[in-house]
């Protein structure tokens, strides 16, 4: 329902990415599944090639929910201004085929 990437333009610090990342905007990016964080842990379980992980410095394809793991003892309303909902999920993309990654994902999201 939300994506969050400095590559796309709509994002709020697009243009400073775009300074500071002359050579492309990396693999990192958060997104919201479904409405709930039940929602986000459906996703994730239904994951085959992604993996889900609190560190997400790796060559494998990784991804949280950072409400539960990196900010698990920020309050609500702090995550929040940070952009991080109970539905957040963190992706950090690995050297995995990008159709093999659309597919988990593509696959994954039907079961939200």
């Amino acid at each position: 329902s939300r994506v969050s990437y400095p590559g796309l333009a709509d994002h709020p610090k697009h243009e400073v990415a775009a300074r500071q990342m002359q050579n492309g905007f990396g693999g990192m990016l958060s997104f919201d599944v479904g409405r709930h964080q039940e929602d986000a842990r459906r996703f994730i379980n239904g994951l085959k090639t992604i993996y889900h992980a609190v560190s997400l410095g790796a060559t494998e394809s990784l991804i949280c929910i950072p409400c539960l793991t990196t900010m698990l003892y920020l309050p609500p309303e702090r995550r929040l201004m940070f952009g991080v909902h109970e539905n957040t999920v963190r992706l950090s993309l690995g050297i995995e085929p990008p159709e093999l990654l659309l597919e988990d994902l593509t696959q994954a999201l039907a079961v939200v």
